[in-house]
């Protein structure tokens, strides 16, 4: 009897795969100047969030964003974020964790758009359910488009850092 028991867990692992993820949650983005002249910007608001997961080894994930900066609201973003992700655990039942991906950022300043693109590293950690499931993304930016917003609007060299954080609840299908 105990020679069946691996395959009668792998059974029930196949039978709990769920390749795709959507879901709603927060969404907050950081950008921090080391000007000590310079507020930080600080934006939050909600996101729409898409995954497959090609393996339980290996996805795709895509953030839809619409935040408002918390000290200036005429400062409206709004973009995605597309990640592949390697980790554990993307198909199935269980704890999981992952990382990798790119940014396309728009703020839009009293009827002006700026754009911000590039590279991010993104990390997350969560778990599956069997119809739900819970987890917490973080993604540190490339933030040279961010530093030449600052040069080209008040003509100050700054080193900036920029990191996004999300709090997902996600269906799985």
């Amino acid at each position: 009897m105990l020679l069946f028991l691996p395959f009668a867990a792998h059974a029930s692992e196949a039978y709990d795969s769920k390749p795709l993820q959507i879901g709603f949650g927060t969404y907050a983005v950081v950008v921090a100047y080391d000007d000590p002249y310079l507020a930080n910007d600080e934006l939050s608001g909600t996101t729409i969030a898409i995954r497959a997961a090609v393996t339980d080894n290996f996805a795709f994930h895509a953030n839809f964003y619409s935040t408002t900066h918390d000290t200036f609201s005429s400062i409206d973003s709004s973009g995605s974020d597309i990640s592949v992700y390697f980790g554990r655990r993307l198909k199935y039942i269980g704890f999981k964790v992952y990382g990798g991906g790119i940014f396309n950022d728009t703020w839009e300043l009293s009827g002006y758009d700026v754009k911000f693109n590039g590279i991010q590293l993104s990390g997350g950690i969560g778990y599956n359910w069997e119809h739900i499931s819970v987890e917490f993304i973080l993604s540190l930016r490339d933030s040279s488009d961010y530093e030449q917003f600052i040069y080209d609007t008040l003509n100050t060299h700054v080193t900036a850092a920029a990191a996004t954080g999300s709090l997902l609840v996600s269906a799985r299908f």
